[in-house]
């Protein structure tokens, strides 16, 4: 199990992470092309990042409460192989990295059908007061329960951050 020399892991080397979806391609997801449209591979991954909004307290009572939310400050979205119609997929979410103000995490959308990751979208949130609409540090708590959760994740066999292009840790040239 090699990655390619961009970086990009194979199938089998992401299926390291746990699924959160698992899905067949139904015939409306499918574009004129006869694969997979943008807006699908888009909105499954991205939904599938954001699961952990939840489970760290990010909800709909903190947004009320505290006035704060998640608000997405860039994404890229890497094609690597087609997804047809009546294929298997998975999607597979990564946290990578948290700073005071922001969380980077990436989605994996493997063609379980072809054996290939079809797609990535790797993500920055920032945290935002909803009042100024500012970026703001994370309070304590809820900087060490994304900590938790990232720590929580399994390990991996290959560096899920190789080949970035929206994160890079500070004294990192780009």
């Amino acid at each position: 199990m090699t990655s390619s020399s961009q970086g990009t892991p194979t199938a089998a080397m992401v299926r390291e992470i746990p699924a959160h979806e698992e899905r067949r391609v139904r015939s409306h997801w499918v574009d004129v092309n006869g694969h997979l449209n943008v807006q699908h591979y888009f909105t499954l991954a991205v939904t599938t990042v954001g699961y952990w909004y939840e489970d760290i307290g990010l909800d709909q009572r903190y947004r009320v409460e505290r006035r704060h939310s998640l608000f997405t400050q860039a994404h890229h979205l890497a094609y690597h192989a087609e997804v047809a119609l009546d294929d298997r997929i998975s999607v597979r979410p990564r946290l990578l990295a948290r700073s005071a103000r922001a969380v980077h995490a990436r989605s994996y959308l493997v063609n379980e059908t072809r054996d290939r990751l079809a797609c990535t979208l790797e993500v920055v949130f920032v945290h935002v007061g909803l009042d100024d609409r500012a970026t703001a540090a994370f309070p304590p708590d809820v900087a060490g329960r994304i900590d938790a959760t990232a720590g929580a994740q399994p390990a991996l066999s290959w560096d899920p951050s190789a080949g970035s292009v929206l994160w890079r840790p500070r004294g990192v040239p780009a």
